[in-house]
């Protein structure tokens, strides 16, 4: 009942759209010899029914009811252009537009919209000319779902989840190693020796135009990618007058607002920013750490942000132009944890069971300025993008229960105290250019330099266990449950790129073949530092009070001859000398790329691309791990690879288009997993395997598109992935559960995404409501055995296995309301709901089944209200259901799930404003 009840509610809305009529046409630029005009905006008078012109100028109001109408043309620079039309029902009226640039009616004519490149709609027509198959999601979309940055951007696309308690993205299964993210097609460098690419939290939406999610692999692209490549567009100036924005906003989280022991540690301020990112310590016998043990508690949590950004233009000589931005924004952000921390045997016995709470407080700063010069003739363009990041984030956890750093007998009580700070540091700078010789030959080149210091410092563990008379003593099972951390990686990446086009025939002929050939050049210098400074305690049992840490952590300590300290080096000369591994990656790349119309409606793209890489690391560690050397080197990695693509796009009519893909990708192993040092955290310690192999990632796509109109679409892909020698994460048997990485033989994916968006009422065209919809299917499965290659020995639960992190189910959806007053005000109101069904947390081993993560759903609601275009608030509910969170770990040969960890979010509320002058 309730499906004919749907069936026949899109039937009527289906019915209506027969009784209306459009308006169709192409917009042309008079003065630059009637050349097509894209993206300027096309609107009805007095409505909220509007669209964008696509590449070719062409342009589509649909589902007209009959009656008169003022259509108005408009583009920045250009004099707007008012058209009184008649539609009639069944009908389709043609406006053809020549627009022609007017600086002196810009004085007169006031604009009220502007062209958005950006802009949903003129991103559908993007991707619906381009030959790949690409997803792009722009600015204009973020602000409509509240998404604050680039990673919740792209966990809106169709097989893009993000997954707890792991930094950055998961792309049809595959999770950071498998992905790569540059800025404007250049690559970024890690803030993090543990993951492959830059967090994508640190860019925040200020800064960001659009994010390409490009999960097909073409020549212009590195080849080190299996998932996705995310890229992300940065702001440009769109406009003729100077403007000024500013912004604020300021909000809650329930749970951290509401904790009464909000904890942060020692050393950092209100940016997150450490005072002591290297440890102060000359000599083992003082103990001169510039902050201390003792974390202090915060009263006031509440989350701000501020920003402003500034543009113009520039008027030159021979009509050329400059077009500048600067952009500068400063968040922070308050959240808690509370819930139960576990490790479980194969047996299903509890190793370790610790109740526990996490204060969590991270805070970015951002300055990014774009400059962009432009020729009179416009054969000439100059992009010039300048920006520092600094991202600080805190994690302090209390954690009390069983433990065995507190000894062997479950009733004993131990008490964990654990608090790391993260303080990054990115320097981004990219000049790019283009240059058209004439109308058939085109070159393009960039270059950037950027550089990361990222600091872990002084992450501080406490271990101490709670007597029968309420009073802790401090544990000495080992040095390292007492220890301070001091961690700091430097990254260098130079990048550079060139490539000439030329395209046959005459420019304005829409079947014209083209040919590129290009090369690309990425040098990565990383260097990575770390020093342990543990405690050695001597002697019967120690009391502290752990509200006042410091009272036995200090220099009389050691004077008294209570602990000593150590590192990892031990007591010598060299104990200060801090373990390190630098490492070098060289890529030279050369490419080419063929795209050949063979009628308006077949289009073939024949690419090739060859990398020649070399990856070399030399490591001096103080501890052997993993049967390695402690001083070395890995095996050094030098190849090429030649790796082949091919698209095809077949455009059955104007709105039904198939493509087809195939290429051959490879992954290497970081820098990180072949280094063996050992890093040690609450509940498991990792290191690096020397002798990890490559992998070779072979990749197809089938996909198609029906567009309903220049707004609404549907889509369906499927797409399969075999991978040899895929890399895990896993723990090993000889090495005392520690954590390493291993290749396993082989794993394929394959999977099906969908992706629909309609407009389902337009009330007297001053409201209308949306629908859009992402759901993807995947299944994935690798050939679980212990390779040879390596000196480490797994035994793994079963024979095979799903993908870590690949989660079966994903489904994006939301509802939007917009509504236009007789004031020019506007309202517009989203909903928006993401779930993901189960999926691997970690592979199983020794008898030990898998850790999963069990899917839930997340609700965030926003709603804007714009007056005049100039003023505009808003209002933000994330995580509005607050659901539970939960890791489970089920004991071997099917015995109950046990929560390995559990904790809740909390719903954050937010209300912001900002005005444009």
């Amino acid at each position: 009942m309730r499906l004919l009840l749907v069936l026949f509610i899109f039937a009527g809305l289906f019915c209506a759209e027969a009784q209306t009529g459009s308006i169709v046409g192409k917009l042309t630029d008079k003065d630059f010899n009637n050349e097509p005009l894209p993206f300027a905006n096309i609107l009805v008078k007095g409505t909220i029914k509007g669209t964008t012109s696509d590449t070719d100028g062409l342009y589509e109001l649909s589902n007209l009811d009959p009656g008169s109408y003022t259509v108005v043309f408009s583009f920045v620079g250009y004099e707007t252009v008012e058209i009184e039309t008649e539609v009639v029902a069944g009908k389709v009226t043609t406006i053809n537009v020549p627009m022609g640039a007017s600086a002196a009616a810009l004085d007169e004519v006031v604009i009220k919209t502007t062209a958005k490149r950006d802009s949903e709609v003129a991103l559908l027509i993007e991707r619906k000319n381009a030959i790949e198959i690409k997803q792009t999601i722009g600015a204009q979309e973020l602000s409509r779902k509240g998404v604050s940055d680039a990673e919740g951007a792209v966990t809106k696309i169709s097989g893009v989840s993000k997954q707890e308690g792991v930094k950055n993205v998961f792309v049809r299964g595959l999770g950071d190693r498998y992905n790569a993210t540059s800025l404007n097609g250049l690559p970024l460098p890690s803030d993090d020796p543990e993951y492959k690419n830059v967090s994508l939290d640190i860019f925040t939406t200020d800064i960001i135009s659009s994010v390409d999610i490009q999960k097909v692999f073409g020549s212009r692209i590195y080849g080190e990618v299996g998932g996705a490549n995310i890229n992300i567009n940065s702001k440009e100036f769109s406009g003729s007058k100077g403007k000024l924005t500013v912004s604020s906003s300021a909000g809650i989280n329930t749970r951290a607002v509401d904790e009464n022991r909000f904890l942060r540690r020692d050393g950092s301020n209100y940016f997150a920013s450490a005072n002591e990112r290297r440890s102060s310590i000359t000599s083992l016998g003082r103990y001169d750490f510039e902050n201390g043990y003792q974390p202090n508690q915060v009263d006031t949590r509440l989350n701000t942000s501020f920003g402003a950004s500034y543009g113009n233009r520039v008027e030159l000589k021979n009509d050329a132009r400059l077009d500048f931005v600067v952009i500068g924004k400063m968040t922070n952000d308050f959240t808690f944890y509370e819930g139960v921390r576990r490790q479980v045997n194969s047996n299903a016995q509890i190793q370790q069971d610790l109740d526990y709470t996490e204060s969590n407080y991270n805070a970015t700063q951002l300055l990014m300025s774009n400059v962009k010069y432009r020729s009179g003739n416009e054969k000439l363009m100059l992009n010039l993008n300048s920006g520092y990041i600094h991202s600080g984030s805190e994690k302090l956890s209390e954690n009390q229960g069983f433990d065995p750093a507190g000894g062997d007998d479950p009733e004993t009580v131990t008490y964990l105290l654990r608090q790391q700070h993260n303080d990054n540091n990115l320097f981004i700078n990219q000049l790019l250019g283009s240059y058209k010789a004439n109308s058939n030959l085109s070159f393009n080149a960039a270059v950037a330099y950027n550089l990361l210091n990222g600091f872990e410092p002084d992450t501080k563990l406490n271990t101490f266990n709670l007597q029968d008379d309420g009073q802790y003593t401090i544990a000495r099972n080992s040095a390292g449950d007492n220890q301070r951390l001091y961690i700091e990686l430097e990254e260098q990446d130079i990048s550079a790129q060139a490539s000439a086009t030329y395209g046959f025939g005459e420019e304005d002929n829409d079947l014209r073949p083209s040919v590129s050939i290009g090369y690309n050049y990425r040098n990565i210098n990383q260097d990575f530092e770390s020093v342990v400074l543990a405690h050695q305690f001597f002697g019967g049992q120690a009391f502290v009070d752990i509200n006042n840490i410091d009272g036995v952590f200090n220099q009389g300590g050691i004077d008294s001859g209570l602990f000593e300290l150590r590192t990892d080096r031990g007591f010598n000369d060299d104990a200060l000398d801090p373990v390190f591994f630098n490492a070098e990656k060289t890529i030279h790349s050369a490419h080419s790329n063929f795209i050949y119309p063979v009628n308006q409606k077949l289009v073939f793209n024949f690419g090739i691309r060859l990398d020649d890489i070399l990856q070399e690391l030399d490591y001096n560690f103080a501890i052997q791990v993993g049967g390695n050397p402690s001083v070395g080197a890995s095996n050094p990695i030098d190849e090429s690879f030649i790796l082949p693509s091919f698209s095809v796009k077949y455009s059955l009519t104007d709105n039904d288009i198939f493509r087809l893909s195939a290429s051959q990708t490879y992954i290497l192993p970081r820098f990180k997993e072949v280094a063996p040092f050992l890093y040690n955290d609450i509940s498991f310690d990792s290191f690096g395997n020397p002798l990890l192999l490559n992998s070779n990632v072979y990749n197809v796509d089938l996909g198609f598109e029906h567009y309903f109109s220049s707004s609404e679409f549907i889509s369906l892909t499927g797409y399969y992935k075999f991978i040899e020698d895929p890399i895990n994460r896993i723990e090993i048997s000889n090495a005392g559960s520690n954590l390493s990485y291993v290749n396993v033989p082989e794993a394929f994916v394959f999977g099906a995404e969908l992706e629909f968006r309609k407009n389902l009422l337009n009330f007297d065209d001053t409201s209308s409501l949306e629908f859009g919809l992402n759901a993807s299917y995947l299944y994935s499965e690798q050939k679980l055995e212990d390779v040879d290659t390596d000196n480490l020995t797994v035994f793994f639960a079963r024979d095979e296995d799903q993908l870590e992190g690949a989660s079966p189910f994903i489904l994006n959806t939301d509802i939007k309301f917009e509504k236009m007053f007789s004031n020019d005000a506007t309202l517009k109101t989203t909903a928006v709901l993401n779930y993901f069904y189960d999926r691997i947390f970690s592979i199983g081993v020794s008898g030990s089944e898998n850790i999963n993560e069990l899917g839930v759903p997340t609700l965030d609601w926003i709603t804007s209200y714009e007056l005049a275009s100039n003023l505009k608030f808003n209002l933000s509910l994330r995580n509005v259901l607050d659901p539970e969170f939960k890791l489970t770990k089920e004991a071997a040969g099917g015995g109950n799930e046990i929560d390995v960890l559990t904790f809740r979010k909390g719903v954050g509320i937010s209300l912001g404003v900002s005005y444009q002058f």
